[in-house]
């Protein structure tokens, strides 16, 4: 159990990580888009 502990840690952290990359790439596909529609 406390082998995988670590392991188990760092596969949540990724996750984690990979969820935020995510959700920023979606904030500024979002904000291009809403930038490019208010300067037309």
């Amino acid at each position: 159990m406390l082998k995988s502990t670590p392991y188990l840690f760092l596969l949540d952290k990724g996750k984690f990580i990979m969820k935020l990359e995510a959700s920023k790439q979606k904030f500024k596909k979002s904000f291009i888009i809403s930038l490019f529609f208010s300067i037309l």
